[in-house]
């Protein structure tokens, strides 16, 4: 007798099966269960659990895969050599490679595009489990007009099919004709012969399963069949494809006597009317008739911000449930497409502490030993590219320790290292770029890097020998081989593992375990596959790309406690009483049917009309995707939660799907919640993942609630979330300020500055020694340092005498700017081929720059009786230089002093006094100013003067020509601006005007003695230009901001030691508060290097 079982999900149909099950094995009969495979292990076990033991003896579980390996064992013909998908994969690309200059229409696609391969087999499996062969291709193909491009498409399909059939026969079994073969046995035995069998857990089938249930049909004593349709007359708009096998087994049924159809009842499995409505009217037209459910609360509707939001508020569902005694077996999160959710569901349940099971298999190109392999083989195939190197290393399996790793990756991105360039001698660039001074820092970075490179390159290089030797695939894989165990990768794997088991990542251990012997048999794989075939570096690499992405690494649950989580179309839960969908939305679930395969719905019905059937066209592939809805929404006993989201990740808009708004409809009195993140209902049942939310609520009634409601769970929420990141107002512990600035500060002026300007960008630079990446630059301070080298020596070589008492002239001054450039880039950057056309273009113009500055300062000085007697002074006390001044504060909580560098000292005797003008220049716009003084900046050439006029250095004082009795006198301090003037050229012709009018443009600023004999002095002529814009007004008064009094210079330095023993006191404190200096033109924010993680920014 046929039976076919109807029932819509959740009726009963699987345990109405059990039962018929238990009744025929109490009797002696022999049974078979068939399901689909992936139903195939929890199937085996619902039997241990609701059959008697004794039944086991007469029940056999298959899928139809199993079942051919059963009729196989009994009847012969069973093979033992079955293509696994990669090695499919790799032979139809070695197919289609051949075939390539016979094809009509994929012939260029054949040898260029990697993904035809996986469109042939998809074709072909279809066409296989439809019955099809390649003869049948070429008939339908000869029926087509002359000149059709589907008929051409026919024959390269058929030439195609035949040729991998005649390929892998030579090796290997197709599992894809396994059908095929149980057909042809199943009509020459009688297999079913005496017994019951039951067909379950079918939404439909395929032609070659359909031509077996009919074997099936005409030999067992008794077969029941399992249909997922509430009637035999259903029209369910998510029944066609079930509707379709049903007309065929219907029509098979009837040559074998007359089917008995019987009706389960309605949804047995939920527990709630709600749940019961869903499942049953989901997509009836008609539920407009049916009277409004009242809430029951079974049915829970969620409109998310996004996806991140749609995985927090589920995750908080689920601490609700397990609180309210829930097991974590007896929930299932389902979507339709997994992959969306990777990355975002993980961290939401792990950060709450809920066990899961991602059902699918690991992406084995993602793992690091197969990013080893690759990347390695990129190496060679693109010449030791940047990327490639970094990516070999940051896989963590070159026994080369991660800050190492890190250093090396720095230190090649700032000089852009690439090429043979990794092949040569130790590299000597500065890690800091183009510049001459090489810090500690830059000392370490230098040292690793070339040991990193070093233990880099070594074995590839050895690699690299053996496959450019190799002939074939085999000794390609061979080479490979000896790579992998020259790197030790086994061992390394083996420790990765551990320590991923031992933080408690067990899936994870787990895999990588496994990964070593899946690489392994990968290897010998494709060297049996491909025997004789050659290949360079770079088809080898495309060889290993394809086969590994489609190697599978399954997964297995690692507690028998865990929530799982799979698609909707493949995932089959039992006894689930928590089910959680997500991702309702337009075009993701129910995803969008769009035609991807071989031929479109058109194709398919021009095919179906010259008997070639293919399995499904878009309408049945549509109603496929309502199917699983409906099954995803009938899944649960107890409840449902639904989630949607309003956007993206990237942002883009999203609008609820059709199932949702179903749900709105045949629940009117549902409630939609609207979860945007952070909320507190919410948060407060999620300890863990409020924590991330306690900082953006601090100061608002919420926060304070949801601190005190998460002090049981998080005792130390209060100290983690208290200082937010976002808050600007920070400081150091007084134990740490402390060690970092011991009493007695010594720091640079520019560092003091810096303070200044904005303590927190202070503390990125010089306490945690935050470093820019990227590439090698020259910044402002460079550029500085190199237009300082260059003064310093032209100045001293224009005005030194020669001996025939002349001094240079311009010809022997640009010699001199040429051969010290040169000295200076020697200095910074050895390497000539590292020096950019852009960085040659900069120095020839800063070379035009100090040539200019030279001649400027060569006529100032022909002015003015004032000397240069110092360039570049230390004041560090060191020999005859001067020592640091100091500044002390009573009780010693401020004490600071300076050191720095002066550019020039100008010295003047004059009526018996020495006097001193301190000068500087600045490769930028500088104009001094009193106000900047008060508020703590720009006290540089101050500080120099007085620490010059104020310093007892004997040694010093002897060296300028003063003592103790008679110290130096302040004459001013000078700021030489070093911008390049921009001077219209149309309006002068002459080249002697040009310059002079370049010259005038160079800017001077600074304060000076009002004393007009001293001003003399400094210029005879009173030029402003060389006055910092002093000038003489129509009654010969000299006017100007730069003149101040000489008694004056004492006040400005006591006003400079309060405010400077001020902020020092704020330094020792540890304040490091992201408070900038804005006022005037001053904004250190313009060009602050720690604007991406500044507090103030992320207000």
């Amino acid at each position: 007798m046929i039976t076919f079982l109807y029932g819509a999900c959740g009726s009963g149909k699987t345990t109405e099966v059990m039962e018929r099950i238990r009744k025929d094995t109490e009797n002696g009969i022999h049974t078979f269960l068939i399901v689909p495979d992936q139903e195939a292990v929890s199937a085996e076990r619902l039997t241990l659990h609701t059959l008697p033991p004794a039944s086991q003896l007469v029940l056999e579980v298959l899928s139809f895969s199993r079942l051919y390996n059963r009729v196989c064992r009994e009847y012969g013909g069973l093979s033992y050599r079955y293509m696994t998908r990669p090695i499919r994969s790799l032979l139809m690309w070695k197919n289609l490679r051949e075939l390539a200059p016979m094809l009509e229409v994929y012939g260029t696609l054949a040898e260029s595009d990697p993904s035809l391969s996986d469109l042939m087999l998809s074709g072909i499996g279809e066409c296989k489990s439809c019955g099809i062969t390649p003869d049948m291709l070429e008939h339908a193909a000869a029926k087509l007009e002359s000149g059709s491009p589907l008929a051409a498409r026919l024959r390269d399909l058929a030439l195609i099919y035949a040729s991998f059939d005649r390929l892998t026969a030579e090796q290997y079994s197709d599992s894809a004709d396994d059908l095929s073969r149980l057909y042809r046995v199943l009509s020459e035995h009688d297999f079913f012969a005496g017994t019951h069998v039951y067909i379950d857990s079918f939404t439909s089938f395929t032609a070659m399963e359909q031509k077996v249930i009919g074997r099936i049909f005409a030999q067992a004593e008794d077969t029941t069949v399992t249909i997922p349709l509430s009637a035999p007359d259903s029209e369910a708009l998510d029944g066609e494809s079930v509707r379709r096998s049903l007309d065929v087994l219907r029509h098979a049924a009837l040559l074998c006597g007359k089917p008995c159809e019987q009706t389960l009842g309605k949804n047995r499995r939920a527990t709630t009317p709600a749940l019961v409505r869903l499942s049953e009217e989901l997509w009836n037209p008609d539920t407009g008739t049916k009277e409004p459910l009242p809430n029951d609360g079974s049915v829970t509707a969620e409109v998310c911000a996004t996806p991140y939001a749609e995985a927090e508020a589920a995750a908080g569902h689920m601490l609700e449930l397990l609180r309210s005694g829930a097991r974590c077996r007896d929930i299932v999160i389902l979507m339709r497409d997994v992959n969306r959710y990777r990355g975002i569901i993980e961290p939401a349940l792990e950060k709450n502490g809920i066990p899961y099971f991602l059902a699918g298999n690991a992406d084995l190109c993602a793992m690091p030993a197969v990013k080893l392999i690759l990347s390695a083989l990129r190496i060679r195939q693109y010449n030791w590219r940047k990327n490639d190197v970094i990516t070999y290393l940051k896989t963590g399996l070159c026994r080369i320790e991660l800050r190492s790793a890190d250093l090396f990756e720095d230190y090649i991105d700032t000089w852009k290292l690439q090429g043979n360039r990794f092949l040569g001698d130790d590299w000597s660039m500065n890690p800091d770029g183009y510049t001459e001074l090489l810090t500690p820092r830059g000392e370490e970075i230098l040292r690793v890097a070339n040991e990193v490179r070093r233990a880099l390159t070594a074995p590839l290089k050895e690699l690299f020998i053996h496959l450019d030797a190799a002939q074939n695939v085999p000794e390609l894989c061979l080479a490979l081989y000896a790579f992998l165990e020259a790197l030790g990768l086994e061992e390394s794997l083996s420790e990765l593992a551990a320590r991923e088991a031992a933080a408690g990542n067990l899936r994870e251990a787990a895999q990588t375990r496994s990964v070593y012997g899946v690489i392994l048999n990968t290897l010998a794989d494709v060297a049996t596959a491909l025997p004789d075939e050659e290949a360079d570096v770079g088809e080898f690499s495309a060889i290993l790309r394809m086969v590994f992405s489609k190697t599978e690494i399954g997964t297995i649950p690692t507690s028998v406690d865990e929530v799982t989580i799979g698609s909707a179309a493949t995932l089959r839960a039992r006894n689930v009483k928590y089910a959680l969908v997500l991702g309702l939305c337009e075009g993701e679930f129910p995803a969008s049917v769009q035609d991807t395969g071989l031929f479109s719905s058109g194709d398919r019905k021009l095919l179906d009309d010259l008997q070639i059937t293919l399995s499904s066209d878009s309408d049945t592939r549509s109603s496929d995707e309502l199917m699983y809805v409906r099954r995803a929404f009938a899944t649960p006993s107890h409840r449902l939660y639904l989630f949607t989201s309003r956007f993206e990740v990237s942002g883009k808009a999203k609008i609820p799907s059709l199932p949702f708004e179903r749900v709105k409809k045949l629940l009117p009195q549902l409630k939609i919640h609207s979860y945007v993140g952070g909320e507190l209902s919410y948060l407060a049942g999620a300890p863990k993942s409020a924590v991330s939310h306690l900082r953006a609520m601090n100061g608002t009634p919420q926060g304070e609630a949801l601190r005190a409601a998460l002090k049981p769970y998080l005792p130390k929420a209060e100290t983690r979330t208290r200082a937010a990141v976002s808050d600007p107002h920070a400081s150091l512990s007084p134990e740490s300020a402390e060690k970092l600035m011991s009493r007695g500060l010594h720091v640079s002026y520019s560092r003091f500055e810096k303070y200044v300007n904005c303590p927190f960008s202070y503390y990125c630079t010089y306490v945690l020694k935050l470093r820019e990446s990227g590439g090698a630059q020259v910044r402002s301070l460079d550029i500085g340092l190199f237009v300082h080298f260059l003064l310093e020596n032209l100045l001293k070589f224009a005005v030194t005498e020669k001996p025939d008492g002349t001094f240079p002239e311009d010809d022997e001054l640009i010699a001199m700017t040429a051969e010290k450039t040169e000295e200076y880039l020697m200095r910074i950057c050895p390497g000539k081929e590292y020096r950019s056309a852009k960085l040659l273009h900069l120095y020839e113009r800063l070379k035009r720059l100090s040539m200019l500055m030279v001649q400027n300062i060569v006529e100032e000085f022909r002015d003015s009786d004032f000397r240069p007697a110092f360039f570049e002074l230390r004041t560090d006390g060191a020999g005859i230089n001067p020592a640091p001044l100091i500044f002390r504060s009573n009780g010693g909580d401020a004490d600071i002093s300076f050191s720095g560098v002066i550019d020039r000292v100008d010295l003047l005797k004059k009526d018996g006094k020495l006097y001193i003008r301190v000068v500087d220049y600045k490769t930028g716009a500088k104009n001094f100013s009193l106000d900047d003084v008060r508020h703590g900046i720009n006290m540089q050439m101050l500080l120099y003067l007085f620490t010059l006029c104020r310093n007892r250095n004997p040694e010093f004082l002897k060296a300028i020509g003063a003592d103790a009795e008679n110290p130096p006198h302040p004459a001013g301090v000078v700021y030489l601006s070093a911008r390049i003037p921009v001077i219209d050229a149309e309006s002068y012709t002459d080249k002697e005007e040009i310059l002079r009018q370049a010259q005038q443009k160079l800017d001077r600023s600074g304060l000076l003695s009002d004393d007009e004999d001293l001003l003399r002095a400094m210029s005879h002529s009173l030029s402003s230009d060389f006055l910092a814009g002093i000038k003489c007004d129509k009654d010969g008064n000299l006017k100007g901001s730069a003149l101040t009094k000489e008694c004056d210079f004492d006040r400005i330095f006591e006003d400079m030691s309060r405010t400077i023993l001020n902020i020092s006191r704020e330094m020792q404190s540890g304040k490091a508060d992201a408070e900038p200096l804005k006022y005037g033109d001053n904004d250190p924010c313009r060009y602050c290097n720690a604007r991406p993680l500044c507090r103030k920014n992320l207000q």
